[in-house]
């Protein structure tokens, strides 16, 4: 029979010698500290209870969650005695004023760290002689980031807080100098997110990652655990979910629809809506692509060789890995500093000299590794794709193949607008602009080609009579031609086109209408060229799938919209584009059109069925 909540919270933590800090509480304060705990844990009955003088307070209930075990562990196995009562009083403390578990335990925990690395690393072997100075140096020493010094100045001025005002305690330490380098470093770490965002992985980077690990987790003799890791980093980037998104998944997230014969998977996860931590999850279903699929099924089949796979439901178990202390870790219990661990360990195992170079976009993170074939620990400053920036990439890879904004808020957990600036990085800068316009120029000019848009033949005809008429070569005088076409006309890249904006058409004044114009392609102003056949039959494509799903699920409006999309990349782009491609493998041949334009390729080889198809096609409307 159920106990009652008194008597069961009481229970929580055995033993409380409140007589130890009789300036800290009182009886009137029991209350509080029994609603505090009711709180965190949502009247849910335990099997076992933390004791008052255990060095370690784990905070973790039998509730099925999996998520972020270890960082609701309170460790006191080195606190110096004269923090005995100090450490276990500054979580009742914090409980009592309804603070997260997850939270006391860090600030705990880092300041525990701090202090007594000092101790080890000094002379000062007591509170009493540990100065402001200490503290400053313990901290800045540390190869970590601004927002990890930002956490670590915080803690120690909550704890140092703490004992000056509750436990009374007089200290050679100011609290306010610690608050104000907390806050500070806060500062900087949030100037560089504005500044930076989270940058995109290169491409070049990205694609070894990617190709690495499609490669080991379909290795059926590789290491069970690198196989695992493997398969999550391309779960991660062909779904654009956040890192503790992915952790929560479970063995029957993914599901299969039928939509006019052709097989859809999607993948339902939930979303905790980070400025609400109480408030009730949201879930998604979003669309998983063939490599999805592949790397959920890996992942699956990786569960077996964890000795609790029997007993969860989660779906990413991480084989367990002895390390060098002989002891194996438990990856039932998966947070994301565990998955980060692994995911670092196994970058170094496979990508080590990538990891070692100097990548834009990546910032270098200090890591410490265990080298297998020399049998040590040794730390490194390495470069290391952070978990987000998969998201990053996905985002800017739909948004750079010409894919509806709409979408990339669905298929990003409802993206906000201001969140979409923040994910995408179009390309933008004067040098890649400088080689768009060239590019175009010469495809013209050289090429003799005819982009295909509105006014097209008008602008062909302007550019030719331009070149013709300044007696320019486009070989020998290209720089010239740029430095006068700059201050005339202004020739950017555009997913699968070109933007030329001349003086056929103005853009619009209305900001808002002018970014959505650009955003879309709708722009009268965009251009594009055979060449780019590809770009927009998988935009096509992309809209085809979109239209499936939605009349899958009943959504006629919405596969209304997506049927219309995909008939204006027809019309527009795609059709022209293939006219062009048709005209061009007559007067040079399949191969050389291939080997100038290897993306062409699959194109190439497959016109005739990418016509039926689109005839097909058409008869939907």
């Amino acid at each position: 029979m159920r106990q009652t909540a008194p008597v069961y919270y009481e229970e929580f933590i055995k033993d409380i010698p409140w007589e130890s800090n009789p300036m800290l509480y009182t009886n009137d304060n029991m209350a509080a500290y029994y609603a505090a705990i009711r709180l965190i844990n949502g009247d849910q009955p335990i099997e076992t209870s933390i004791n008052y003088d255990d060095t370690i307070w784990n905070y973790n209930l039998p509730t099925g969650d999996t998520r972020g075990d270890h960082t609701k562990i309170a460790r006191m196995e080195n606190c110096p005695e004269e923090l005995y009562h100090c450490a276990r009083f500054f979580q009742i403390h914090k409980l009592e004023r309804k603070k997260k578990p997850s939270s006391i335990c860090l600030r705990l925990n880092d300041s525990l760290r701090v202090l007594t690395a000092i101790m080890d690393k000094t002379e000062h072997k007591t509170l009493g002689v540990i100065s402001t100075d200490d503290i400053i140096d313990e901290i800045t020493c540390r190869d970590a980031g601004q927002s990890r010094l930002h956490s670590l100045f915080e803690s120690l001025y909550q704890f140092y807080y703490f004992l000056e005002e509750n436990c009374r305690m007089t200290l050679p330490v100011n609290c306010t100098t610690l608050k104000k380098l907390g806050k500070e470093a806060m500062r900087l770490e949030k100037a560089t997110v504005v500044e930076n965002k989270w940058p995109n992985i290169p491409e070049a980077y990205f694609d070894i990652i990617l190709k690495g690990s499609c490669r080991i987790m379909r290795d059926s003799k590789a290491m069970p655990r690198f196989r695992a890791v493997a398969a999550s980093i391309v779960l991660l980037s062909q779904l654009g979910i956040r890192l503790g998104d992915m952790l929560d998944l479970k063995v029957d997230s993914m599901f299969e629809e039928d939509a006019d014969g052709l097989k859809m998977h999607y993948i339902n996860y939930t979303v905790e809506k980070l400025s609400k931590p109480h408030a009730p999850k949201t879930r998604f279903d979003i669309f998983a692509s063939p490599l999805a699929v592949e790397s959920f099924n890996v992942l699956l089949s990786m569960r077996k060789h964890h000795h609790m796979h029997k007993k969860s439901d989660i779906l990413i178990l991480l084989p367990a890995q002895t390390k060098p202390n002989g002891h194996k870790t438990d990856g039932n219990a998966l947070p994301r500093h565990a998955w980060r661990f692994a995911y670092g360990d196994y970058m170094l195992s496979n990508f080590w000299n990538e990891c070692h170079m100097e990548w834009e976009g990546i910032r270098k993170t200090s890591f410490e590794y265990y080298h297998r074939d020399l049998k040590v620990k040794t730390r490194e400053s390495v470069s290391i794709p952070a978990s987000p920036q998969y998201r990053v990439h996905l985002c800017t890879y739909l948004f750079n193949h010409g894919v509806k904004l709409s979408y990339i808020e669905e298929h990003l957990a409802h993206l906000s607008e201001a969140m979409y600036g923040y994910y995408a990085r179009p390309k933008d800068t004067r040098q890649e602009n400088a080689e768009v316009a060239e590019t175009f120029i010469k495809n013209v000019v050289v090429d003799n080609m005819t982009p295909i848009g509105l006014h097209s033949e008008e602008l062909k005809a302007n550019l030719l009579d331009f070149i013709d008429r300044k007696k320019l070569n486009v070989y020998t005088d290209m720089n010239e031609i740029m430095k006068v076409l700059d201050n005339e006309v202004a020739i950017r890249a555009k997913t699968g086109g070109f933007c030329y904006k001349a003086s056929f058409l103005s853009c619009p004044e209305d900001p808002h209408t002018k970014n959505l114009l650009c955003a879309f392609n709708r722009c009268p102003n965009v251009y594009t060229f055979y060449y780019m056949a590809d770009i927009s039959y998988a935009k096509f494509k992309a809209h085809q799938e979109a239209y499936y799903a939605n009349l899958q699920r009943g959504l006629k409006n919405a596969a209304r919209k997506e049927l219309i999309n995909s008939m204006d990349i027809l019309s527009r782009n795609l059709e022209p584009q293939l006219f062009q491609l048709d005209k061009e493998i007559l007067a040079h041949g399949e191969d050389a059109i291939v080997e100038r334009y290897p993306a062409l390729k699959q194109i190439v080889e497959h016109l005739i069925e990418i016509k039926q198809e689109i005839r097909i096609w058409k008869t939907k409307q």
